[in-house]
């Protein structure tokens, strides 16, 4: 139904009748989705059927004082790494705790709205506010299972705000290891893959001396990860694992597979065709032959497009597969047909 025809169904009905209706409907959405979406507060702050929504005060008016704004991000961080917003405790009162949707939009878009001479400080927060929200699509630490979506944003896309803010004053080693610390080492809600991150990164480094760079510091990722002395964070909050022995889930091969991935697209930006599938071989250690050789072939099979050096390298690689016994997924034999028929294979 689109929203003409529902404002004019409700046209027939008198005000009892628009209650009642309003509050079916209300029952009927899921606590899950009312509490993503905010529709408690939504509801609250509508106050004209025929006005503009009115947004709540706390996202209405952004903290401009940079002094206080760091002073709430670090505590409101500080109390989620505790479970304070989502546990009963008497740190952060139960009125509060229920409200931290709106705490958290309002902090990440002060945040995103400093300039000046605090940015850098305010990218550092972001990072850390991001890393928190990361943190909480694989932990309950907020009452909600879609921490992005609950305040407001899709994962990429906060991701994308933050590295802008991040590199506002240019690519350095020190931002670009902290860059790609924060994308392999993060969690995913449902609405988002780990390659969607890797292009938000990908995006930001326009320069051959920054993918070369970025290249640098994969190899550094791959080599130190598990070593806490080199993680590049501010604070030991919101930390994977990778101690096989904890209750929690052991991250060391999907963030081995997801740093081969971006040397790998890192590499094809760089035309270093063979450099990055080295790498990808080295460091994707999925057991079945086969999987490894999907996984590299949808990679590659996405710069495929008017490039035929790497539509040959790409049909190199399927058929030295099969020669060595591989049987490929019905997919990859019809993208193979489909490159070839595309850009024939030159004959010598």
């Amino acid at each position: 139904m689109k929203v003409d025809e529902l404002r004019r169904i409700l046209l027939k009905y008198d005000q009892d009748t628009t209650r009642k209706l309003v509050v079916e409907m209300y029952k009927i959405i899921p606590k899950k989705v009312r509490e993503d979406t905010a529709l408690d507060e939504f509801i609250s702050t509508f106050t004209s059927m025929t006005g503009p929504v009115r947004k709540t005060k706390s996202e209405q008016d952004l903290i401009i004082d940079f002094d206080i704004l760091k002073s709430e991000a670090v505590a409101f961080i500080e109390y989620a790494s505790m479970s304070y917003y989502y546990a009963p405790n008497r740190i952060v009162p139960k009125t509060a705790r229920s409200k931290w949707r709106v705490t958290a939009r309002k902090l990440l878009k002060s945040l995103i709205a400093v300039k000046g001479e605090n940015t850098e400080e305010a990218a550092q927060l972001l990072i850390e506010m991001y890393r928190m929200l990361s943190y909480a699509c694989g932990t309950f630490i907020f009452s909600t299972e879609n921490p992005f979506s609950a305040v407001g944003f899709k994962q990429p896309d906060l991701l994308d705000i933050i590295l802008t803010k991040l590199f506002s004053s240019g690519v350095t080693q020190e931002t670009l290891r902290l860059a790609v610390f924060v994308v392999l080492e993060s969690r995913v809600d449902r609405e988002t893959l780990h390659s969607e991150l890797m292009v938000s990164l990908l995006r930001q480094l326009k320069t051959v001396d920054a993918r070369e760079l970025a290249l640098e510091e994969c190899s550094f990722f791959i080599k130190s990860f598990k070593d806490a002395t080199k993680r590049p964070y501010k604070s030991r909050r919101f930390l994977l694992t990778y101690d096989r022995k904890g209750w929690d889930i052991d991250y060391s091969d999907s963030v081995s597979e997801d740093c081969a991935e971006l040397y790998l697209r890192l590499s094809i930006a760089l035309h270093e065709y063979d450099k990055g599938i080295r790498f990808f071989r080295k460091y994707f250690r999925e057991r079945d032959p086969e999987v490894n050789l999907f996984c590299l072939l949808m990679v590659l099979r996405m710069y495929t497009d008017s490039n035929p050096t790497l539509v040959e390298k790409w049909i190199e690689i399927y058929d030295k597969a099969v020669e060595a016994g591989i049987t490929p997924r019905k997919k990859l034999a019809e993208w193979r047909t489909e490159l070839e028929d595309a850009t024939p294979i030159s004959q010598e």
